[in-house]
């Protein structure tokens, strides 16, 4: 099989443990260009990609998205429960400027993964010479501490030189049997 896209280094990274862990469905929350999209979908995963409005339309619009399972208008995703096994944000953090809009991205990762489904985040790194006041960039206790704020646990960690890489698996509540008195 020949590839032609090149996904984010953490997507490839990773790519063996989608395999053995049966991850099947991927949501793509933040897939821009589609290079995440198209790669995963090359290798046989069903892939879902989401966007804002204008990067949707623009989306629908390329051949390359035939090849793509679905897409999703990130307005309407908050009306879903898709049950992914596992969503991959490369670089969305980013870009969500204010607070409430960061909590909102990540409690709808939570709504729409299965029990136990992956989630994993990249985003740029905070450095030293980096001024303390910037939201763009993230240590690895910053993002650990915004994705477990939404009961998810932690399962693995990645640096890169302009990266950071988090995965975690959604935490759900556990199904408790009650003894009919």
């Amino acid at each position: 099989m020949i590839i032609f896209y090149r996904s984010c280094d953490s997507i490839r990274w990773f790519i063996s443990s989608y395999k053995k862990d049966g991850i099947s469905y991927i949501l793509d929350y933040g897939a821009g260009k589609l290079r995440n999209s198209i790669y995963l979908s090359e290798l046989g995963f069903k892939v879902y990609a989401c966007d804002i409005t204008d990067q949707i339309n623009k989306i629908r619009s390329l051949k390359k998205s035939e090849e793509l399972y679905c897409t999703i208008d990130e307005k309407f995703l908050v009306n879903y429960r898709l049950a992914f096994d596992l969503i991959i944000s490369n670089y969305v953090l980013n870009i969500i400027k204010k607070d409430y809009a960061r909590k909102e991205y990540i409690r709808n990762t939570y709504l729409n993964l299965k029990r136990s489904g992956y989630l994993l985040v990249e985003v740029r790194k905070r450095t030293k010479n980096t001024p303390d006041r910037c939201v763009t960039a993230y240590y690895q206790q910053e993002l650990d501490d915004m994705i477990l704020s939404e009961r998810f646990k932690k399962v693995d960690e990645l640096s890169f030189s302009k990266s950071i890489v988090g995965v975690y698996r959604k935490d759900g509540p556990l199904f408790i049997a009650y003894k009919k008195i």
